[in-house]
């Protein structure tokens, strides 16, 4: 597989793109809470850069043709689903 571009998915009420650093107070939201991360075998997040860290190493993971790892965005209010939304 060979993709210049990241590819975009859109549903009616979400778009799947690729998360960039304006998401990392969203991810560290998510990554900080223990019951997120308690089966994963890492720590909760503690700093925003954490955070950052993951975005590259996701988006890094593109670059190296090895995964595709998508933000799921609601388009009703631009943002990075969290799990909290209805």
């Amino acid at each position: 597989m060979n993709l210049e571009t990241f590819p975009l998915l859109e549903t009616e009420r979400f778009v799947l793109r690729q998360m960039t650093l304006e998401d990392a107070p969203t991810v560290f939201e998510i990554f900080s809470d223990g019951d997120v991360t308690k089966d994963m075998g890492e720590d909760p997040f503690t700093s925003i850069q954490q955070a950052e860290g993951l975005i590259t190493f996701m988006n890094n993971l593109f670059i190296q043709y090895k995964a595709f790892r998508w933000g799921i965005i609601l388009k009703e209010n631009n943002t990075l689903v969290d799990g909290n939304f209805k």
